[in-house]
């Protein structure tokens, strides 16, 4: 069947409209194909770019969670060790160093109780009565400082503590900074 057989024969219809028509039927021009597929590149682009962004904040997110939950558990321990400690021992404790140390021991009328404070191997531990040393860090968390500061007056005695951390995923290194003092018990 010729193609001039397909037009519709509607006498209202102008010529170049009934052209048009027929001309549809064929399919698309090449012209139209290269805009559709530009759209649907940049449509694409935008989606993965979208993706990838959520991806690296999620990395982000799970990074300093994991920082900020070690920190906690680091410096809220020491906090209420020194806060019920009756003594510090000076002679064992490193002070102003990046791998400090710290001896505590909280006497009771029972027995005298040593909690100590160290960085080994990447992690913070602590240990009591010479025990065996638990982390308090989390297991993709490196710890880069922990100093103890001493900070005393005639009548107060506190500990300073900086902690520093690093968390390394996915190519990616972040280092935080936290810092808390606690005041021995007695000594406000």
């Amino acid at each position: 069947m010729h193609p001039k057989n397909l037009l519709p024969t509607n006498p209202k219809l102008p010529a170049y409209r009934l052209q048009l028509t027929a001309y549809r039927k064929r399919g698309i021009t090449l012209p139209e194909l290269v805009v559709y597929v530009t759209i649907f590149i940049a449509l694409s682009l935008v989606a993965t770019n979208s993706i990838s962004q959520m991806g690296r904040a999620f990395v982000r997110y799970k990074v300093n969670s994991a920082l900020a939950g070690s920190a906690t558990s680091v410096l809220e321990r020491a906090v209420r060790e020194v806060r019920f400690a009756t003594s510090i021992d000076d002679g064992q404790s490193i002070y102003d160093n990046p791998m400090g140390r710290l001896f505590l021991a909280h006497a009771s009328s029972s027995a005298t109780t040593t909690v100590e404070f160290l960085v080994a191997g990447g992690k913070v531990l602590v240990k009591e009565n010479g025990g065996q040393a638990v982390p308090l860090t989390g297991e993709t968390v490196i710890a880069e400082s922990l100093v103890f500061r001493k900070a005393a007056t005639t009548t107060r005695r506190a500990i300073k503590v900086e902690l520093g951390l690093r968390d390394t995923r996915s190519g990616t290194t972040t280092v935080d900074y936290f810092y808390t003092t606690a005041v021995m018990r007695g000594n406000y």
